[in-house]
């Protein structure tokens, strides 16, 4: 029964629905040019990797500087692409208080990810 309703969880939170309303919403907050009062910051932190890169793309496309502490957490993602792009839109936001955490993030594992924060250390 436990390992029935563990899988009926992960498939409610794997919905392609529920992704895709997600991935909407953000799309919607960068055309809007609205965080829409935290919901950046709680998608950033999803359990979805498509939605937390997407959410790290919204935040850099923004530009504002209160989203960077937001984004900096996913330079240590489990996942290489989310890190790259935390680094690219870190590198968008260009608030001087991600400089130290970027510079950590030049020693990542994964070359591409190391790419990614170069540039966005300019």
């Amino acid at each position: 029964m436990q390992i029935a309703l563990s899988l009926v969880v992960v498939t409610l939170a794997l919905s392609p629905s529920a992704r895709i309303a997600k991935l909407t919403r953000l799309a919607a907050l960068e055309q809007a040019r609205s965080s829409g009062s935290g919901e950046i910051e709680r998608l950033l932190a999803d359990g979805d990797p498509g939605v937390r890169r997407r959410a790290a793309l919204t935040a850099g496309r923004l530009g504002r500087t209160e989203l960077g502490a937001s984004v900096v957490p996913l330079l240590a993602d489990s996942r290489s692409e989310v890190r790259q792009m935390a680094a690219f839109a870190l590198g968008l936001i260009r608030d001087r208080a991600t400089v130290a955490p970027l510079r950590a993030a030049l020693a990542d594992r994964d070359p591409a990810v190391r790419g990614r924060v170069a540039e966005a250390l300019g």
